[in-house]
C-alpha cells in the first residue's frame, strides 16, 4: 500500500461565482483517504468533505474578484500528500 497520490493538479481550480452553488473534487488515490484544509483559506461558504475531498457550498458575495490560495492534505495510514 501507498500514501495517497493526487489526481487534482496543484494550482488553479478556475473561477468560482460568488452566491453560486459550487461542487469541485479533489481526487487522491489510496485506501482509506481523509481530506482537511491545513493552510491558506478557502472561499467563505464552502467547505471541504474530509471524506471524499470534494468542496463545495456556495460563496458568499464579496463585490469584488478575490484570489484564495490553500493547501488540502490527502492522508491515509501510510501517510500525507499535500
Amino acid at each position: 500500500m501507498t500514501a495517497p497520490v493526487w489526481v487534482t493538479s496543484a494550482g488553479s481550480l478556475g473561477t468560482i461565482e460568488q452566491v453560486k452553488a459550487c461542487n469541485i473534487d479533489l481526487q487522491a488515490t489510496g485506501p482509506d483517504v481523509t481530506y482537511s484544509l491545513i493552510s491558506g483559506d478557502i472561499p467563505k461558504g464552502l467547505q471541504i468533505n474530509s471524506s471524499n475531498g470534494n468542496l463545495y457550498g456556495t460563496p458568499f458575495y464579496v463585490g469584488n474578484n478575490v484570489t484564495y490560495e490553500f493547501v488540502v492534505r490527502a492522508k491515509n495510514s501510510y501517510g500525507v500528500s499535500d
